[in-house]
């Protein structure tokens, strides 16, 4: 089906900045992020709400 990227990677949920793009697992926050559902990133530090998206994990460590 035409040019469809085939990856050997698995798939994982994770959370995406909706500032910066940065992704990282949704593991890595805790207390008052989980409960609230604003989570404040760690590279740009800016809050926005939990944005899950499922990703290869390759994309995890770029």
């Amino acid at each position: 089906m035409g040019d469809s990227k085939v990856s050997t990677g698995e798939l994982i949920h994770v959370h995406v900045c909706i500032h910066c793009g940065s992704i990282f697992r949704r593991e890595a926050f805790e207390g008052r992020a989980l409960t609230s559902g604003l989570f404040t990133c760690p590279k740009c530090g800016d809050e926005g709400p939990l944005n899950v998206e499922i990703r290869n994990t390759d994309e995890l460590s770029a």
